[in-house]
């Protein structure tokens, strides 16, 4: 049941997080003095969306011939669309909008334990977007100026139109298994989806990061366009390889731990999930491409081509075979978009290339081959302690760690290095190293 309202509810919560952050991020980095002013703006007017988009839903809810829990369910699930809105707050907040939203998490669990799922969640949720309004009348006064907001809603206009057919790419299926084939088998399917979805949260904030960076090279050269693009396609192919082929190799006894036995009858429908995420990963960049070069509304047309795609085979082919063919059908899609998207970007004179890829597949591939041979008899755990060396042998055997990353990693050696024998240069060490500084180059 809260499968299918998610699937559903996050029509609705399009309208609610439109383009603000994609385009509020590209003003900020345009116009960093008026960062605050731009986030309070956003938000005034996100709250107004939300306002009507609960409306249409819980209207909407009650057109399903559904149990009249299915449709409570469903009024629950889509409340939530209000709140999200609140924890952007945390960016004017600072430390006491951080400590906010754990407070407001805590209750959220507790919540959840002691009042069933779907209620739980509501007031989780409500809490910790209560949590963080508190602290926010301590700010002193912010200039808003809705016009700041109603402007990125209008220049939004096109990436909402592709957000939601991107969205259909990715939840028709849910919706169309919840109405033909009934709960038990969306559960089935959107156990799955619940892994994936935390891989994306990963997939989008890694090429958020990278969107300033994106659109100050704009202003210079499509080659430094290009430049930047490549390095986060290199860094999203170096965290999605193992993480995607570990899972498709363990599906099912990852399924069984997570859910339980029951969900190992959808380890076949989570690997083609799995997929679809794979694309997506690499196609986060090309989407931020699209978006600092204003042209979204090429990209809308990608995605539409693969959303008519998708909903057509799965009005076909899903009821008839079930999860799998929906799973099949998404990926199919997702390597629609991303393969639309690289040919126009070659013909538009931006082009991308995918060897940054090469390093991280090959390095994944010898890590799936010592995970297979470790999980005939071994346990879970073992085999992901197995991959995780593994991959990370073979990568830097094949000299494919990124270069974003390494500062990184030379932090790390340098907090675990407790004696200076273990340094890795030798001599004395400089103060300030330029890695160093090209890491928080990076972290800005």
């Amino acid at each position: 049941m809260i499968g299918f309202a998610g699937a559903l509810s996050v029509y609705f919560g399009l309208a609610v997080s439109a383009g603000f952050n994609d385009c509020g991020a590209r003003e900020v980095a345009q116009r960093p003095r008026d960062a605050r002013a731009i986030a309070a703006s956003a938000v005034v007017v996100r709250l107004a969306v939300a306002v009507v988009a609960f409306l249409a839903l819980a209207s909407a809810a009650w057109l399903f011939d559904k149990l009249a829990t299915v449709r409570m369910v469903v009024e629950l699930t889509g409340t939530l669309v209000l709140l999200p809105f609140a924890r952007h707050l945390v960016g004017l907040q600072g430390a006491r909008g951080e400590r906010a939203l754990r407070c407001g998490s805590d209750t959220r669990a507790t919540a959840l334990r002691r009042s069933g799922r779907a209620s739980g969640t509501f007031l989780g949720d409500l809490s910790a977007a209560l949590f963080l309004a508190i602290p926010l009348l301590g700010l002193g006064r912010i200039r808003t100026d809705v016009s700041e907001g109603l402007a990125l809603l209008r220049s939004s206009g096109f990436l909402v139109l592709a957000r939601l057919l991107r969205t259909v790419v990715f939840s028709f299926d849910v919706v169309l298994i919840g109405l033909v084939l009934g709960e038990h088998q969306v559960g089935l399917y959107t156990a799955a989806y619940r892994v994936c979805l935390v891989l994306l949260a990963v997939a989008i904030a890694l090429h958020a990061s990278y969107l300033p960076a994106l659109t100050r090279a704009s202003f210079q050269s499509t080659r430094d366009v290009a430049r930047v693009a490549e390095r986060a396609v290199q860094l999203a192919a170096t965290v999605a390889a193992p993480l995607l082929v570990g899972a498709m190799l363990l599906a099912a006894p990852l399924l069984t731990a997570l859910f339980g036995p029951d969900y190992a009858a959808g380890a076949m429908a989570f690997r083609l999930i799995l997929l679809s995420v794979a694309f997506i990963f690499i196609g986060g960049a090309v989407h931020n491409v699209f978006l600092i070069s204003h042209r979204l509304r090429t990209e809308m047309g990608v995605v539409g081509v693969a959303a008519g795609t998708n909903v057509g085979l799965n009005l076909v082919l899903t009821p008839r075979f079930g999860l799998v063919a929906a799973g099949g059908i998404t990926a199919c899609s997702e390597g629609l978009i991303l393969l639309l998207g690289l040919l126009l970007l070659r013909r538009a004179a931006m082009p991308l290339t995918l060897r940054p890829v090469l390093r991280p597949v090959l390095a994944a591939g010898v890590m799936g081959t010592a995970v297979y041979a470790v999980e005939q008899r071994g346990s879970l755990a073992q085999s992901v302690a197995v991959g995780v060396i593994t991959y990370a042998i073979a990568l830097a055997g094949l000299s494919g760690v990124p270069e974003d990353a390494k500062p990184y990693l030379r932090k790390l050696a340098r907090r675990g290095c407790s004696r200076p024998a273990l340094n890795f240069r030798r001599g004395p060490q400089p103060a300030t190293q330029p890695a160093a500084a090209g890491a928080d180059e990076l972290s800005g």
